[in-house]
């Protein structure tokens, strides 16, 4: 079976659950049960199925729910609102890994990009180029200036030359995150850091202490020269 008209599409996603065509289940969502069922990523299914790429695989009812409940959320609760100390704290917290299927379908999709997303991205991407340059600060700093989403500039990157290059040129001349941090360069504070360490503060101490997480303190502890002060 293959959908053929966006009437055949829109009946397909009607309702509070969507009709798995693989194995005939019907489930609010199948993206979760396509890896795990039956091997395969959403990509995969909705080019054999003939469905848009755009779409996600979530019934429309339970989708409306979704947002409906976030919208709520966003109102009442303050810590959905973003600001420098919630940004703070998103940096230093854990982030889980990607999943393979989920890297591929990633890269599947930039390369699938239509030349009119190519060059809305480019656009984009010199808005956060142009903040990054001004103000001398990295670009996930960029949603405290109400500017577009970082998949632009990742996008632009990866497609175009030209704002690659503008790219790495601004991110050499502007501090690191960590650098922002601690107000150490690198090199310093890799030399704070082993000196903590051999002092006896755990990890943790240190990563509390400048406000990093423990991997970072962990990956500059094994560097195997010290860096000069």
């Amino acid at each position: 079976m293959k959908f053929k008209n966006r009437k055949e599409i829109d009946e397909y996603f009607k309702g509070d659950k969507i009709k798995c065509l693989i194995c005939g289940g019907y489930l609010k969502s199948l993206a979760k049960h396509l890896v795990y069922k039956h091997g395969i990523t959403a990509a995969k299914y909705k080019k054999e199925f003939g469905l848009p790429w755009g779409r996600g695989l979530t019934a429309d009812d339970t989708k409306f729910k979704a947002s409906l409940i976030m919208t709520d959320r966003n109102k009442k609760d303050p810590r959905m609102k973003m600001t420098a100390e919630t940004m703070r704290k998103a940096q230093q917290a854990k982030k889980r890994p990607i999943m393979p299927y989920r890297i591929n379908e990633l890269s599947s999709k930039a390369l699938e990009m239509t030349d009119e997303a190519k060059r809305k991205s480019v656009c984009y991407a010199n808005k956060i180029l142009d903040m990054m340059e001004k103000e001398m600060l990295p670009s996930c700093y960029s949603c405290l200036f109400d500017l577009p989403d970082l998949y632009n500039l990742y996008g632009a990157v990866r497609h175009n030359k030209e704002t690659k290059k503008r790219y790495k040129a601004i991110k050499n001349k502007i501090p690191s995150l960590i650098e922002l941090k601690t107000g150490l360069n690198k090199d310093k504070l890799i030399n704070e850091i082993k000196r903590m360490s051999k002092e006896g503060a755990t990890n943790k101490d240190i990563a509390k202490y400048f406000y990093i997480n423990e991997k970072t303190v962990a990956d500059y502890l094994k560097e195997k020269h010290q860096h000069p002060n």
